[in-house]
């Protein structure tokens, strides 16, 4: 629905430039006001037609991009609910959990099992928490879920970097990168929690 709206919005843009650009004809040279109304006579209604496309368009694409609670007008049917919002803070906790474990000693004969490990928190845990966004947005509003996000993308850079350090054999780099994940998911629960 939301490209439905947008092709609305770039037809409408479309001919309303059309028709905005459009210079009347006239058996006499035409003035002022004058050239403004025969303008008018001439491209008025297809410009007017234009416009309301591009309104049209932008109206269907604004509501095809709210969440269903705010279409349906039902904000205690759409709200996070308590049991959606402590999956969610459970989640990151397993997932800073799961951080925290992670042991760098006997590198590099244990480098293939902890670069496993962190894939399954990047590829698996990571996404699944990610997908509780909207909903964290809404029970924490903006400001808190912005703190916490940004604690939450620092752990999974930290994580990530340890990962490519571990598939590189770099192994000076492992140690570091997963002390700034531990750190930074630490943060994220606390900002989560608080």
């Amino acid at each position: 629905m939301k490209f439905v709206g947008f092709i609305l919005f770039l037809a409408g843009l479309t001919v309303a430039a059309w028709y905005a650009a459009y210079i009347p004809y006239s058996e006499e040279p035409a003035l002022g006001l004058d050239r403004v109304s025969l303008w008018a006579s001439q491209a008025g209604l297809p410009f007017a037609g234009g416009m309301m496309l591009m309104i049209a368009g932008a109206i269907i694409a604004r509501v095809a991009n709210k969440p269903l609670s705010a279409k349906r007008g039902d904000e205690a049917e759409g709200a996070p609910s308590g049991s959606e919002i402590a999956d969610a803070s459970l989640l990151l906790q397993e997932i800073a959990a799961e951080i925290q474990a992670l042991e760098t000693s006997g590198l590099p004969k244990g480098a293939k099992p902890l670069a496993d490990a962190i894939e399954v928190i990047l590829e698996e845990r990571v996404p699944a928490f990610l997908d509780h966004r909207q909903r964290l947005i809404e029970a924490l509003g903006l400001e808190k879920f912005a703190e916490m996000i940004g604690h939450f993308a620092t752990m999974e850079r930290g994580a990530a970097r340890a990962w490519s350090a571990l598939t590189d054999e770099a192994w000076d780099e492992v140690e570091p990168s997963l002390a700034r994940a531990k750190r930074a998911a630490e943060a994220a629960r606390g900002a989560m929690v608080s």
